[in-house]
């Protein structure tokens, strides 16, 4: 047998309502205020704020900065990639080999499952790497622009 309703039993199902969330109509205070900072900042400039902090000095000029205020890793960043890519490229064309002097039927293996699966696994977790690497240097751009708004506010 099914249990009874709640209103034949005698106990009352309280109803709630819950007022629903508030909504946001428009920017809160703080949007505006940045807002309005980087219109400002940019009509005053002419141009956009550059990401990259390492445009500022030249290739050599930052190796030989012993202040560090501009950075080489964002411009080594993308060789760094090419270089290991190629790397992995010729590893993977040296491990195909030995294993065709090892016998016919592993390098066939090798050549259409084991090679493919080392190169796009190796390629993948060097460009998570530099990509964490760049992620930290493009953090560091964002604080240094919101303390510039901060102090021209």
């Amino acid at each position: 047998m099914s249990a009874p309703p709640a209103e034949k039993v005698g106990r009352a199902i309280p109803e709630t309502t819950a007022a629903p969330p508030p909504r946001a109509n428009g920017p809160t205070q703080h949007q505006y205020r940045y807002q309005d900072n980087q219109s400002t900042d940019t009509a005053r400039m002419g141009t956009q704020v550059q990401r990259d902090s390492s445009s500022q000095a030249g290739f050599i000029a930052s190796l030989f900065d012993f202040r560090f205020d501009s950075f080489v890793t964002p411009r080594v960043v993308r060789v760094v990639y090419v270089i290991a890519m190629i790397m992995i490229a010729l590893s993977a064309l040296g491990f195909l080999l030995f294993a065709f002097k090892i016998s016919i039927g592993f390098g066939i293996i090798t050549l259409f499952i084991l090679c493919p699966l080392y190169f796009f696994l190796y390629v993948a977790l060097w460009r998570i790497a530099l990509e964490l690497i760049m992620v930290i240097f493009r953090i560091g751009d964002d604080v240094r622009s919101i303390r510039e708004h901060r102090d021209l506010a």
